[in-house]
C-alpha cells in the first residue's frame, strides 16, 4: 500500500465510518425470523424473475409537474434499482449502455469526468444537467455513489423550460433511496483487477401508523483498477420522512462521498492532429499516469421538502437545499501531435470550491373550466453558485515532456509549490418563475403550454483579486409548446417546441481571448415522438431537430460564437417482456450533426464533433425455468465513427473509428442461511476490444475487459 493510500486511510471521516459500521451492525443483527416470514411460501426462482412494469413514474420534472413518463411530450428514459443491481455501473455511461444516444466525452470510469455524458452528440454540463430528486445541482467532478440510487432518469433534448439554464444534450436526474418499509441487505463486490468493497442499505418505520420512515446507506471501496491506478471511496446517505399529518410530509436527504483517485487515467486532446483517424492498438490496460497524479473530491448535500396536499387533487411543496463540492486535481492532458501516436502531457495542479444553494417552491393540481381539464404547475426558485478556486491554478499548466504512446511510458511530474489558497473565482445567481397548463381537450387529446422567466446574473473577478472583472445580466424566457394525441391510455402521440438556454463558456487559458466570458448559448428543439409503456412492451421513436449557437476557436485561435450548430436525428427503442423469464431490448439512433450558418465557409456541413452517424445497442436477459433461480444476459453496443475534432486551422477532421464492445453477465439466487442471496457476476468488453472513447473535442481510451461481482444477503 502507498504512502499516499496509508495517508488517506488514517484520515476516513468519522461520517462515513459511523453510519458504515453502524448500519452493518444493524443489518447483520436483524430478526431472521422476520425476515424468514417475508419470503415463507415462494419459490427460489421468484427472486430473480423479471419484473414486468407499467407506467414509469418520473419523479422531479421541474415545471412539468409530477407524471408518468409516457404521459409527457419529451424522450425519457429510467433505469431502476432493479437494473442498477443487475448490471452493477461505475459511472453514468454504464446506466445508460444500454441507450443508443448515450455516449461519453474524455472521461473514463477512473478519472473525474466519468459521469460527462454526450447526449444526441450533445455534451451535458456539470453545473446545469445534473438534478439530484428534481433539485439543482453542481457535480464538477462528481460520480455519485450509484449504489445510493433508486432510479437514474435521462431527459433527452432540451428543457430550458423545465429546469432552466442547461445545455440542450438533456437532463441526468438521480432519485435517491427514500424510506420503504422493512429493509435490511449488505453486499460484498469486487472489479478488475483488485477493487473490493462492501455496501449496506437499512431502513425502516417507526411510531403510529409507520409515520417516521428512515434509510441508510453506506458504501466502502478501495483497490487497484484496471489500468494500475488506486481507488479509494466512502458514501453515505440517510434519508428521512415523517407525516407529519396525513396530508403534509417532512422530507430530508443527506450524501456524502469522499472519492479518490491515484494515477487517474488521461484526457487526450487533438489540436495538433494531422492524421484522419486517431491511433490504434491503444489498450486501457496501460497506465500512461504520472505517480503524481490525482482525483480528489468531496461532496455533501443536504436537502429538505415539506409537501402539503392541501386538496383533492392539489399540493404544494417547498424545497430547499445546499451543497458543498471540493475538488483536488493533478491531472495530465494529452495532446497528439505526430502520426506515430506522439503526444505532449501537459499537467495541471489545481484546485476548485463549488458552494450551491436553491430554494424553490411549486404548487400543482387540477382544475376543470366547462369541457377542458387542466393540469396546472405554477413555481418560483432561486439559486447561488460559488466557485473558489487555488491560487496556484492559473500558473499550474506546464508540458513535462513528449512520448509515444506505443512507449508506455510515465512521465515524472514533481508538482511545483503552491499553497492553493482559495478566492472567490465567480458566482452565479438566478431568479425564476414557471407555469405550465397541459389542456386535456379530450381522453385522447391535450396539448402542453410553458413557460419559465430567468432573470440571470453572473460576476466574475480578475484573478485572486477581488476586482470584478466580468459583470453580465440577463433576463430571459424560455417557452414550450406541445400537442399531444393518446391512441390508448398507455400510448402517446406528441409534437413538441423547446428552448433553452445554457451557461457561456469563460475563454480557456490557451485561447488568444482567455478570459473573456462569452454570453448565454440560445436553443430551440422540434420534436416528434411517438411512445407505449404497456405490461410487457415499451417502445418509443422521436425525430428531432436541435438548433444551438455555435461556439469554436477560429482560424487567429480566438474562441467566439459565431453561427448555428443543427442536430438532426431519428431515436427507435423498444423493449418487449415474451414472458416473465425472457427480455429483449434495442435501441437506434441516426444523426446528421452539421455546422448549418457560421463565418468560417470551411465548417459549413462538417460532421459536428462528438456525433455519430449512426449507433446501436441490442441485449437480452433469459431466467432458466431449469435451474430454478439462474439468470443471464447479454448486451452489444456499436458505437459508430465519430467525428473527434475539426481544425479550422489545418482544415482537416479528427475521426474515432466505430466499434462494438459486447457485454455477458449472469445472476444466482439463493439462500445462505435462511437468508435470501444473489451472487452476481458481469463481464463488460469481453472480446477486450481497443477503442477510443468520446468525441467532443477530446477522448480518452476505452476501457479493457472487466469483470465485476457481488453478493448479496438480505436480512
Amino acid at each position: 500500500m502507498s504512502a499516499a493510500r496509508r495517508s488517506l486511510s488514517s484520515r476516513l471521516p468519522a461520517l462515513v465510518c459511523s453510519p458504515l459500521a453502524a448500519a452493518l451492525l444493524l443489518a447483520l443483527s436483524a430478526s431472521p425470523a422476520a425476515a424468514q416470514s417475508t419470503t415463507d411460501g415462494k419459490d427460489v426462482k421468484e427472486l430473480d424473475k423479471l419484473q414486468v412494469k407499467g407506467k414509469r413514474e418520473s419523479e422531479g420534472n421541474g415545471a412539468l409537474g409530477d407524471k408518468a413518463a409516457v404521459d409527457t411530450p419529451f424522450s425519457v428514459n429510467s433505469v431502476d434499482a432493479q437494473q442498477l443491481e443487475k448490471y452493477q455501473p461505475v459511472s453514468l455511461l454504464d446506466v445508460f449502455a444500454r441507450d443508443a444516444s448515450v455516449s461519453r466525452s474524455a472521461g473514463s470510469d477512473y478519472n473525474g469526468w466519468s459521469s460527462r455524458l454526450v447526449v444526441r452528440g450533445l455534451p451535458l454540463s456539470f453545473e446545469d444537467s445534473m438534478k439530484v430528486n428534481g433539485m439543482p445541482t453542481a457535480l464538477f467532478g462528481v460520480n455519485l455513489p450509484l449504489e445510493m440510487m433508486d432510479q437514474v432518469q435521462i431527459l433527452k433534448g432540451a428543457s430550458g423550460f423545465m429546469y432552466g439554464f442547461g445545455q440542450p444534450g438533456g437532463i441526468v436526474n438521480y432519485v435517491t433511496k427514500k424510506p420503504a418499509g422493512d429493509v435490511a441487505s449488505v453486499d460484498l463486490f469486487y472489479r478488475t483487477d483488485a477493487v473490493f468493497g462492501a455496501h449496506v442499505d437499512y431502513g425502516g418505520q417507526s411510531g403510529d401508523d409507520g409515520r417516521f420512515g428512515y434509510r441508510l446507506n453506506a458504501t466502502h471501496e478501495a483497490g487497484s483498477f484496471y489500468s494500475g491506478g488506486e481507488i479509494h471511496r466512502d458514501a453515505a446517505a440517510v434519508a428521512l420522512q415523517y407525516k407529519i399529518a396525513p396530508d403534509l410530509v417532512l422530507s430530508v436527504d443527506a450524501l456524502y462521498q469522499d472519492r479518490r483517485i491515484d494515477e487517474p487515467t488521461p484526457y487526450f486532446y487533438p489540436w495538433a492532429y494531422a492524421l484522419k483517424y486517431l491511433p490504434k492498438g491503444v489498450t486501457g490496460r496501460t497506465n500512461y499516469s504520472s505517480p503524481a497524479t490525482l482525483n480528489y473530491n468531496t461532496f455533501s448535500m443536504l436537502t429538505s421538502s415539506l409537501r402539503w396536499d392541501f386538496a383533492p387533487n392539489w399540493s404544494a411543496t417547498l424545497s430547499a437545499g445546499e451543497l458543498r463540492d471540493h475538488y483536488r486535481l493533478k491531472q495530465e492532458y494529452f495532446e497528439l501531435d505526430g502520426p506515430d501516436g506522439r503526444y505532449d502531457d501537459w499537467v495541471f495542479d489545481g484546485k476548485d470550491a463549488w458552494d450551491f444553494r436553491f430554494i424553490q417552491g411549486l404548487v400543482q393540481g387540477s382544475v376543470d373550466t366547462g369541457p377542458l381539464r387542466h393540469d396546472l404547475v405554477v413555481g418560483a426558485s432561486w439559486q447561488l453558485m460559488k466557485l473558489d478556486l487555488g491560487d496556484g491554478n492559473i500558473g499550474s499548466w506546464a508540458v513535462i515532456g513528449s512520448a509515444r504512446l506505443a512507449d508506455r511510458v510515465r512521465l515524472a511530474w514533481t508538482a511545483a509549490a503552491a499553497t492553493h489558497n482559495m478566492f472567490l473565482y465567480s458566482q452565479t445567481e438566478q431568479f425564476a418563475a414557471f407555469g405550465s397548463d397541459t389542456i386535456h381537450f379530450s381522453d385522447r387529446w391535450s396539448a402542453l403550454l410553458g413557460a419559465r422567466f430567468n432573470s440571470y446574473r453572473q460576476v466574475a473577478y480578475t484573478w485572486d483579486t477581488t476586482d470584478v472583472s466580468v459583470r453580465y445580466r440577463k433576463p430571459v424566457w424560455t417557452p414550450t409548446v406541445a400537442l399531444m394525441f393518446k391512441p390508448t391510455p398507455d400510448s402517446t402521440l406528441y409534437l413538441s417546441y423547446v428552448e433553452s438556454l445554457e451557461q457561456g463558456t469563460t475563454v480557456g487559458s490557451w485561447y488568444a481571448n482567455a478570459g473573456q466570458q462569452l454570453g448565454p448559448i440560445q436553443s430551440d428543439q422540434y420534436e416528434l415522438g411517438y411512445k407505449i409503456e404497456t405490461g410487457a412492451l415499451t417502445t418509443g421513436a422521436a425525430l428531432f431537430r436541435i438548433n444551438r449557437g455555435a461556439e469554436y476557436a477560429n482560424a487567429a485561435n480566438v474562441y467566439v460564437q459565431d453561427g448555428n450548430l443543427r442536430y438532426d436525428g431519428l431515436e427507435l427503442e423498444a423493449r418487449y417482456h415474451f414472458t416473465p423469464q425472457f427480455e429483449v431490448g434495442t435501441s437506434a439512433i441516426w444523426m446528421d450533426a452539421t455546422y448549418d450558418k457560421t463565418g468560417t465557409p470551411w465548417l459549413v456541413g462538417r460532421q459536428l464533433a462528438g456525433t455519430p452517424r449512426f449507433s446501436a445497442t441490442a441485449d437480452a436477459s433469459y431466467a432458466f425455468d431449469a435451474v430454478p433461480g439462474l439468470a443471464a444476459y447479454a448486451s452489444m453496443k456499436w458505437y459508430g465513427q465519430t467525428a473527434v475534432y475539426n481544425n479550422v486551422a489545418s482544415q482537416a477532421t479528427v475521426y474515432a473509428k466505430g466499434y462494438a464492445v459486447t457485454d455477458l453477465g449472469g445472476s444466482y439466487a439463493t439462500r445462505w442461511g435462511g437468508h435470501p442471496t444473489m451472487l452476481r457476476l458481469g463481464v463488460d468488453n469481453v472480446f477486450d476490444r481497443n477503442y477510443w472513447q468520446g468525441g467532443f473535442n477530446e477522448f480518452a481510451i476505452g476501457a479493457p475487459r472487466t469483470v465485476a461481482l457481488n453478493l448479496k444477503l438480505d436480512f
